[in-house]
């Protein structure tokens, strides 16, 4: 069974993306979150693609309600030039 991302869960893996980011002051990117089938996931917006030495997960585990457990938020990246903020 696929459990359903909520927008809490979306928004911390958001920050967990934004983290990753954060180390890499040379890419620009926008980071938000996007309505899904299964929920919300994280979206990141790219200037241009991503350097060879560089790539982002396509998931970041998240916790639940439930203690011990994880959940997988989906993380699309989208080459859309110029970034802003949404």
């Amino acid at each position: 069974m696929i459990k359903e991302i909520t927008l809490e869960q979306a928004r911390q893996a958001k920050q967990k993306v934004i983290s990753i980011l954060q180390h890499r002051p040379d890419l620009d990117a926008g980071v938000g979150i996007a309505s899904t089938i299964s929920g919300y996931a994280v979206e990141v917006h790219l200037s241009s693609s991503l350097p060879e030495d560089f790539s982002l997960p396509e998931t970041v585990l998240v916790n639940t309600e439930v203690v011990g457990e994880a959940l997988e938020v989906p993380v699309n990246a989208e080459v859309v030039g110029e970034v802003y903020a949404f």
